[in-house]
């Protein structure tokens, strides 16, 4: 964690993301992000089988359990330390070594509350969706940019 919060010294502890000075301490390197935003991009990409299609073959099935080991794989530094609150109760806090920490335990959270990762037809990025039955764009934009193309393929005809 030391990488990631070069100048934090002895408040490493006490960082949280939620917070301003977790930002001024983090300094993750470049290359380390981009490799784990490639990492995270390749486990979303494996669990939006499990959205898209009602049976998945052998060969897909391989993919969603590789997406899950590299997310798990991503959030396995995060620690859910517990801590006492002002009025001197018990409450579970979290600590994050890294920003893609943060987005595979967010994604981890969507996915046990019932969301599912999608690919959006449209631009082909990854987004979480809580109605995954019915939805295929990740934006508003991306759903326009679809209607307002359909529409004047119709009008051209």
């Amino acid at each position: 964690m030391e990488r990631y919060f070069p100048k934090a010294g002895n408040k490493l502890p006490l960082l949280d993301p939620a917070k301003e000075n977790f930002w001024k301490f983090y300094a993750e390197p470049i290359d380390d992000f981009i490799a784990g935003a490639s990492l995270l991009w390749e486990a979303l990409d494996g669990l939006s089988y499990l959205a898209t299609e009602d049976k998945v073959s052998e060969a897909q099935g391989r993919v969603i359990y590789e997406g899950l080991n590299e997310l798990n794989d991503l959030k396995a530094p995060v620690s859910t330390p517990l801590r006492i609150d002002d009025d001197g109760g018990f409450v579970k806090g979290h600590h994050f070594p890294s920003l893609l920490s943060i987005y595979a335990s967010m994604v981890e959270d969507d996915l046990a509350s019932g969301r599912r990762v999608l690919i959006c037809k449209e631009c082909e990025r990854p987004f979480v969706a809580a109605n995954y039955k019915t939805t295929m764009y990740c934006s508003r934009r991306c759903r326009n940019t679809v209607s307002v193309r359909e529409w004047r393929k119709k009008k051209k005809e």
